[in-house]
């Protein structure tokens, strides 16, 4: 049994730092408006997504969220739209006298290297009962950026898009310790490229020759080109998930990818843990519905920064409303939900650290949902 327990915890820790990437998660607004830092508690039906064994017991018949958009731009985006509006439509003047536009471009942002425009929309669906939960989601983002080139500006286009499915069991392992599987089916294409102003003029004016985006081997260009297949994208995953639990405190712990099958391409297991502690004296003396503290490390084997990986957070609920606050990244998040009969409205602000660890490059997001559930 012994020497069976080594080579398991041998196994799940191998090669965790692949230098691929870490497969996609679908995150509730409500968590990230605490950090994202609850893989424990969880009572918004989105838990199957965090870790497994939080099935245990679920008795969640659908829940559907009708539309959940986000969105992030750093700078001022009318002053962008008034740049796009009184330069960018002139052709004759982009191709007769790039100095002037390249001295525009930087008088009117005051900046070379600045993102304009983030969007993404996720949209979800599930059904839980008897610990067992089907589950599927979708998001796709797209971000926009400008930086000066040479003799024209460029524009840098990140894009995302993903969509999972999957089928989760949770059950009590012991009187104190749950355990969770989840078997995902999900397709994640993802690129990043740039883009000449003078090659998106010279397509608009009929060019065929001209190409927007150079690297063949990118999404990107495979969609322009007609070359794109949506298998080079798909896998199949497993992971699993625990815990623990005493009066007041929950400990978790969460393997995702254990076992990735199907796509060449690498795939690095991720380990999350977390913590959890419920004031339920105070819930008592307050009357109050909820209150909870959650603290969590995402990717503890990642090749990067620590302060990119520590989330924390309290939730404060009140049928039928409740306010979170946390920190996630080195940044501050909040948000909140009004739930009314089987419909419910959240609200959250995040950020995302884009640079090697928390300071150097902030991304704001603001995302609105509202979701059904039975």
């Amino acid at each position: 049994m012994k020497r069976l327990l080594t080579i398991f915890f041998f196994y799940i820790f191998s090669n965790t730092l692949l230098y691929g990437y870490t497969s996609p998660r679908f995150y509730s607004l409500e968590n990230l408006a605490k950090g994202n830092s609850d893989i424990v508690f969880f009572n918004n039906r989105y838990g199957m997504y965090y870790n497994p064994a939080l099935m245990d017991g679920s008795d969640q018949i659908f829940y559907l969220t009708l539309t959940d958009i986000g969105f992030a731009f750093e700078r001022s985006f009318l002053d962008f739209s008034e740049f796009v509006l009184t330069n960018l439509l002139n052709f004759k003047r982009f191709t007769s006298n790039p100095e002037y536009i390249n001295k525009s471009f930087q008088d009117k942002t005051g900046v070379f290297d600045m993102r304009y425009l983030h969007l993404g929309n996720y949209i979800e669906a599930d059904i839980q009962a008897l610990g067992i939960g089907l589950g599927v989601w979708g998001y796709n983002n797209l971000a926009v950026s400008y930086d000066d080139g040479v003799y024209f500006p460029i524009v840098r286009v990140k894009g995302k898009m993903a969509y999972s499915s999957q089928i989760s069991y949770g059950f009590r392992l012991l009187k104190q310790l749950s355990m969770g599987i989840s078997l995902r089916y999900w397709i994640y294409p993802q690129d990043y490229a740039f883009i000449s102003i003078l090659d998106v003029v010279n397509k608009i004016e009929g060019d065929d020759s001209t190409t927007l985006f150079k690297d063949t081997s990118g999404v990107f260009y495979q969609l322009e080109n007609g070359s794109f297949d949506l298998k080079d994208y798909t896998h199949l995953s497993l992971d699993l998930g625990y815990i623990y639990y005493m009066k007041n405190i929950r400990i978790g712990f969460v393997i995702r990818d254990l076992v990735h099958v199907l796509s060449t391409d690498k795939v690095d297991k991720s380990f999350d843990i977390g913590f959890g502690y419920r004031f339920i004296a105070l819930e008592d003396f307050f009357d109050i519905n909820r209150i909870i503290y959650t603290f969590s490390i995402s990717d503890l084997t990642g090749d990067y920064a620590l302060g990119k990986k520590i989330n924390t957070g309290m939730e404060v609920s009140w049928i039928p409303i409740g306010f979170m606050v946390g920190i996630s990244q080195g940044y501050p998040t909040w948000g909140f939900f009004v739930r009314y009969v089987g419909v419910k409205v959240s609200f959250a602000s995040y950020a995302e650290e884009e640079g090697d660890y928390p300071g150097v490059n902030e991304l704001r997001t603001y995302r609105f949902g509202i979701m059904v559930g039975y």
